[in-house]
């Protein structure tokens, strides 16, 4: 991710006074490179940041379906891995 587009990301977290969690995907539990890192929410929302690709996924989500949710997003995200770039 473009360094500038981070700050700008942080600085409205922060005008929203909100503090965020990141998780990083270290051992692999999302089909992404492993320099990606990412915020879960309630009912499955989750905010991946992969700077290998210079990409940023959103899902919302809701409890209701959660599980299934959770599922596409795993698959959404092994296909955008095939089809976006890595740039190093």
């Amino acid at each position: 991710m473009r360094s500038g587009l981070l700050s700008m990301f942080l600085l409205s977290l922060a005008a929203t006074a909100a503090i965020p969690l990141f998780w990083i995907n270290g051992l692999g539990q999302y089909p992404v490179p492993r320099d990606s890192y990412y915020m879960a929410g309630a009912g499955g929302q989750t905010t991946m940041i992969v700077p290998s690709h210079d990409l940023v996924v959103v899902r919302l989500g809701h409890y209701k379906g959660e599980a299934t949710g959770t599922a596409a997003l795993q698959r959404a995200l092994a296909l955008l891995m095939e089809a976006a770039p890595r740039h190093d």
